[in-house]
């Protein structure tokens, strides 16, 4: 038998005994897959050339035997083979198809083996709601969470008709926000909101069918999430001021050549905070009241700064009224405060 003729006779050859894994097993959308072919009964050349492209939704694994290998005579034995891809990013919630295929020296492509994958959604609606601030000082509170709708076929799949958020507050029923069909809700809490620990959002999801939406199939939960709301506009004061501890109201403003400028407070925890002068991605000022009063009888005001600009602090007492002001000067690093004699008294 002619070299060329032996050599057409394996490529030809079928590769049996394929299989097609991939991790992580059971990918979502976004996740960076990566997918590995195993195939025991495999007759390529050693001048064969491997490619994936992911194209849509089929993602193909190709062998083809180099011109090299058609003009050479394969080794006449049986080798195992196994192939693993660089990562691919499956995008969107969809049925994906994975083809491993062979195209010997006459140019034919043959399908040796496929995996339909099932890309579920990015959204983990159980621990996606979050709040930006952290610590809500009677004004506005931005909460977000992801959408769980899903459907991978026409006809088939679930659907989020309406969510619901709710403040928790102890020993009390949840108290409704928020009811629409977005996944996101600004929320003005009030003095009357003070004392809620936490907030969480429900969605009524629906069966699709080719008909529409049905009625509620069930009730998905978000997970609930911490939240302080401090108290209103006597310490806050419609959010321009830093409310810590419930008590002490704390205000900035920056000098520049052009004037001077109230700056911007954003509340991190209980007892802390920062500001703001130029843009909100750009911290300037961190500020925090720590309660001594359990060894010393006072409460501690410390600051710091990142800025050479001119900063004026004033914390107020909205308790007792005592007014502490802090300066520093224009063209010079802030100096660190560390004030532990702010505010006497603990009553």
């Amino acid at each position: 038998m002619k070299p060329a003729t032996l050599l057409a006779l394996f490529v030809a050859m079928p590769i049996s005994a394929a299989t097609i894994t991939l991790s992580p097993s059971t990918p979502k959308a976004g996740d960076s897959v990566v997918v590995t072919v195993r195939d025991n009964g495999s007759t390529v050349c050693p001048q064969t050339a491997q490619t994936a492209r992911l194209t849509g939704q089929l993602l193909q694994i190709d062998f083809a035997v180099t011109p090299a290998g058609c003009i050479q005579l394969c080794p006449p034995f049986v080798t195992p083979l196994a192939y693993t891809t660089q990562p691919f990013t499956f995008s969107e919630a969809k049925p994906y198809t994975i083809e491993y295929a062979f195209t010997g020296c006459g140019g034919k492509r043959t399908v040796i083996a496929t995996k339909q994958v099932l890309v579920r959604p990015q959204c983990a609606f159980d621990r996606s709601l979050t709040v930006t601030p952290p610590v809500v000082a009677g004004g506005l509170a931005a909460f977000k969470w992801c959408d769980p709708s899903y459907s991978p076929f026409p006809d088939a799949g679930e659907f989020a008709k309406a969510y619901r958020l709710f403040l928790v507050r102890g020993g009390e029923a949840p108290i409704l926000v928020y009811e629409g069909d977005k996944t996101e809700a600004t929320v003005r809490l009030a003095a009357s909101d003070d004392g809620a620990t936490g907030a969480f959002v429900e969605a009524d999801i629906c069966d699709i069918t080719i008909a529409g939406c049905r009625e509620t199939s069930k009730v998905l939960k978000s997970n609930v999430l911490p939240l302080t709301v401090a108290a209103g506009d006597a310490c806050s004061f419609g959010g321009a001021a830093l409310c810590l501890a419930n008590r002490f109201s704390v205000t900035a403003r920056f000098r520049t050549d052009s004037g001077s400028s109230p700056a911007h407070p954003v509340p991190m925890t209980k007892e802390s905070g920062y500001f703001w002068f130029f843009g909100p991605q750009n911290a300037e000022i961190v500020v925090k009241v720590v309660d001594a009063c359990s060894f010393t009888s006072n409460f501690w005001f410390f600051a710091a700064g990142m800025t050479d600009v001119g900063v004026d602090l004033v914390v107020l007492d909205t308790k007792s009224g005592a007014v502490r002001r802090y300066s520093s000067p224009a063209g010079s690093a802030f100096k660190a405060i560390q004030d532990t004699s702010a505010f006497a008294g603990c009553q």
